[in-house]
């Protein structure tokens, strides 16, 4: 929950805007980012997630478990024997060519109706899979192994040269010649389409899980809470804001990346820095995958499943009446944010005010209230909402030239609009 300040002792903080004056109405409550879904069909740990599509997911899990949802329901599959073994982790090119790896080197293909054993060629414990294409497959795992599939159809897996001994626990890359993996000791590979070869990284932890957006925009993250980011240049250490294990991370686009780990930890990065999530939970989260469309689940211990509804991207005019400048000085006073509405979100009736945050980074609780009367700010023939946030809580800073606000609809989707700011007086 966000710390609330006794209504007596926040700043009060009066506007007027074409003549209207209102008063303090709201106080800021917490956002709900993360829900919990109930699978009904396991409560084993689960360990990797992918999927095609928001109605196309598949999860692994202990116990030789593989969880699928379609949209609605979430169903099960208990494969291979009667030895209960670990599947760590699931990738695909396709909803009909998937891929699960597990201890003793177990591997797994779907083809859209039934599950076969692959040869790997090892008994070496395997924790991830990912591929370029349905012909372009990696899997590493424990005493340095990376296995290659290029789809032959004896379904057998080649041992590359790592040249380590070292567990390998993440792989990820922007192509079949631009592959990364990340291990022990800040341990990152890279493989340029003919061999594997160490990069140069700055000291850290042992890297869980390896992923980016792009050539110039990838994370590895591990122990102690530790991130190293890629730049397409070299790798450099990046504050997490937290000290417990990361186990994965995800990105959707070079401003939005995720990253799960122990006691229910969930990182989310905006492009520019991380910063912690509410995810309802203590358990551990394994892995996290987004879909296009805007949704993120997270999957743990004990049958734990998290989903992140989609936000909605709404335009913001910052300080319409002075065109996006902010003065530091005076420190007390407003900011007037109007998020404007268009042909499908009408601001005034959708957005629920004591979500609102608003500042810098976005968070900020600098809420004050909302004009009672909707306006038509960019004139386009649709009302918009106007908000004022608290100048000082909203800790803007020379330099800053974005201003970013986050909230939710009254129906719980998040919103987030962002627009630029001039921040004044600054040498």
């Amino acid at each position: 929950m966000k710390k609330q300040l006794p209504i007596h002792l926040k700043p009060l903080c009066v506007a007027f805007l074409f003549g209207i004056a209102f008063s303090l109405s709201y106080s800021n409550s917490a956002i709900a980012q993360w829900t919990a879904m109930d699978s009904g069909v396991t409560t084993k740990h689960l360990t990797g997630i992918w999927g095609s599509s928001g109605s196309d997911i598949f999860v692994s899990g202990t116990s030789n478990i593989v969880l699928h949802f379609d949209g609605e329901v979430w169903s099960t599959t208990i494969l291979l024997g009667s030895v209960p073994i670990s599947f760590n982790d699931v990738w695909g090119s396709s909803g009909n060519d998937v891929f699960v790896v597990g201890q003793l080197g177990t591997i797994l293909h779907y083809d859209g109706t039934y599950w076969s054993e692959m040869s790997s060629g090892t008994t070496l414990d395997l924790d991830t899979v990912w591929g370029s294409s349905s012909k372009d497959v990696f899997a590493v795992g424990a005493g340095g192994t990376i296995l290659h599939y290029d789809g032959n159809l004896q379904g057998i897996w080649s041992l590359m040269d790592s040249g380590t001994t070292s567990p390998i626990q993440g792989v990820w890359g922007t192509s079949g010649s631009n592959v990364f993996a990340a291990g022990n000791s800040g341990l990152i590979l890279h493989y340029d389409g003919n061999a594997w070869a160490v990069m140069s990284t700055p000291p850290a932890y042992n890297s869980e899980s390896i992923s980016g957006s792009s050539g110039s925009n990838i994370f590895a993250v591990g122990m102690g809470g530790s991130i190293i980011h890629y730049d397409g240049t070299s790798w450099t250490t990046m504050q997490s804001g937290t000290t417990e294990q990361l186990f994965d991370v995800w990105c959707r686009s070079d401003r939005e990346c995720y990253a799960t780990g122990l006691n229910g930890v969930i990182l989310r990065y905006d492009g520019s820095a991380w910063s912690p999530e509410n995810s309802g939970t203590s358990n551990r989260l394994y892995g996290v995958w987004g879909t296009a469309e805007g949704e993120v689940f997270a999957v743990g211990y004990w049958g734990t499943i998290l989903r992140r509804p989609p936000e909605i991207k709404v335009e913001i005019d910052i300080n319409p009446l002075l065109p996006n400048i902010i003065s530091l000085w005076p420190s007390l006073g407003c900011v007037s944010v109007a998020i404007l509405s268009d042909e499908d979100f009408n601001a005034p009736a959708m957005v629920k005010r004591d979500s609102l945050t608003f500042g810098r980074i976005g968070d900020e609780e600098s809420f004050a209230f909302c004009g009672l009367l909707p306006v038509d700010v960019n004139r386009d023939g649709y009302k918009d909402l106007i908000c004022y946030f608290n100048k000082k809580n909203a800790a803007f800073q020379c330099g800053d030239t974005e201003g970013i606000l986050k909230g939710e609809t009254k129906d719980g989707v998040l919103i987030e609009g962002r627009d630029s700011v001039r921040i004044i007086p600054c040498r």
